[in-house]
């Protein structure tokens, strides 16, 4: 199915006004506490709230989550049935249950990584590569999802893991991903490295994620240096390429990479999921 491409289906995100200085923050934050706690109709406080969250999706989806759910990490991802051969469905159902909003191992909607397994599990795919990991809820899905005997090469440069602070004690994302894929007997290679400039030798593959650098430049690298290498036939998914609702963050310089990559004819869209594009390449 080739369906038009149109990452612009959600208004253009706002500008972001310059932050508070660190000491003004919580007098900031108790003067609005206040504000909305003082409006008698609670309409009037939905509907400022409303307009919050249209200002700043992002902000509010982390806050919110942080307030609702406990910071979930592959340790702490349940596993209900021990596998029995092939790993299905019902056995990741403790990934696939995170999202975004209760700061999953997975930072995608289940709809999507139920995607990806399925193109997965349907085309047959024997060798996938990966770009960009972070917790590894995907990588988990994608290595149970492709064909006994599959491997998938997994590349990330553990920037945004460094990036934040770990709770004490805690490990490191990829050994708790090496467990999993232990535990659960899945073909997982992570290799740590710069997807713009590293060599690795994986030969063609049959699916592609790209979920790594946002940036316009990093897309239309990763597009060139990984997403190329499926096979004529094959599959690349890439996230964040489009809105979902308000939520937009990537999709501008996601969208047009791979909007170009449409329009160079190497690819063509198969579906719009959520967030993410199905392309297969055609020449």
């Amino acid at each position: 199915m080739n369906t038009t491409f149109d990452a612009a289906a959600a208004p253009d995100a706002p500008a972001r006004s310059p932050g508070l200085a660190r000491s003004a923050v919580r007098p900031a934050m108790e003067a609005l506490s206040a504000v909305v706690a003082a409006i008698p109709s609670p309409t009037l406080r939905r509907r400022l709230l409303q307009r919050i969250f249209d200002r700043d999706c992002e902000l509010v989806t982390l806050a919110l989550g942080s307030r609702t759910y406990t910071p979930m990490t592959l340790d702490d991802a349940p596993i209900d049935f021990e596998p029995d051969g092939h790993v299905g469905f019902e056995v990741l159902a403790g990934v696939l249950a995170n999202t975004s909003l209760s700061f999953g191992v997975a930072l995608m909607t289940p709809r999507q990584l139920a995607y990806i397994f399925g193109v997965a599990r349907r085309s047959g795919a024997r060798t996938a590569i990966e770009i960009g990991r972070y917790k590894g809820g995907a990588t988990v899905v994608l290595a149970a999802a492709i064909s006994p005997g599959g491997t998938l090469w997994s590349v990330d440069d553990g920037s945004l893991e460094r990036s934040l602070a770990r709770p004490a004690g805690a490990r490191t994302h990829d050994d708790q991903v090496r467990d999993m894929c232990s535990r659960l007997g899945l073909d997982a290679r992570l290799i740590v490295g710069d997807s713009r400039t590293l060599e690795l030798d994986t030969g063609s593959a049959d699916l592609v994620l790209i979920d790594g650098d946002h940036r316009y430049e990093g897309v239309a690298s990763d597009i060139e240096r990984w997403g190329k290498r499926v096979r004529v036939g094959g599959d690349v998914l890439l996230d964040d390429t489009f809105p979902l609702g308000t939520y937009r963050m990537g999709c501008d310089q996601v969208g047009r990479a791979v909007r170009e990559a449409i329009d160079e004819g190497t690819f063509e869209l198969v579906r719009a999921v959520d967030r993410m594009a199905h392309l297969r390449r055609v020449r």
